[in-house]
């Protein structure tokens, strides 16, 4: 693990680490059709591989959360992930659904500036590895669960 931190590390301090990100999360603020190039170049160098956290991490949390959460998430967290100081999981299994997000108990309720949660998260994939995670509560119990 420290060993892909280090290099997940030099990929950021050399610009190739969140090629699609905003620049000021830490980004390059490229389109994707700068990223896979920068992918299929490198294919043969040594990348950093996180297993199934450089999926959570990369590909689910961080931009999930720069998607619905930008004004309330610390730029700090962007340049911590992308700098391999800081890879994250989804918080979502729950004991009576499982990874169903839509059978969901977990809730999230706004007190002030904060939320509070109530509810039960069995375990996440790999969180012994991360070093933060993303729950996912539901917060408004009026919206329909699924859509046709």
């Amino acid at each position: 693990m420290e060993a892909n931190r280090a290099l997940q590390r030099r990929l950021y301090e050399g610009g190739y680490a969140g090629i699609t990100w905003p620049t000021e999360y830490g980004g390059q603020g490229l389109s994707s059709t700068y990223e896979w190039p920068f992918f299929d170049e490198a294919a043969d160098y040594v990348l950093p591989e996180f297993g199934a956290l450089t999926i959570t991490t990369f590909h689910v949390c961080v931009p999930t959360i720069m998607a619905y959460g930008l004004s309330r998430v610390s730029p700090h967290l962007y340049s911590q992930s992308a700098g391999g100081r800081g890879p994250g999981v989804p918080i979502l299994l729950e004991p009576s659904s499982g990874s169903d997000l839509a059978g969901a108990r977990t809730r999230a309720t706004r007190d002030g500036d904060q939320w509070v949660l109530n509810g039960q998260k069995i375990w996440s994939t790999f969180a012994h590895l991360a070093d933060w995670g993303m729950c996912l509560a539901r917060t408004d119990w009026d919206v329909p669960k699924h859509e046709d």
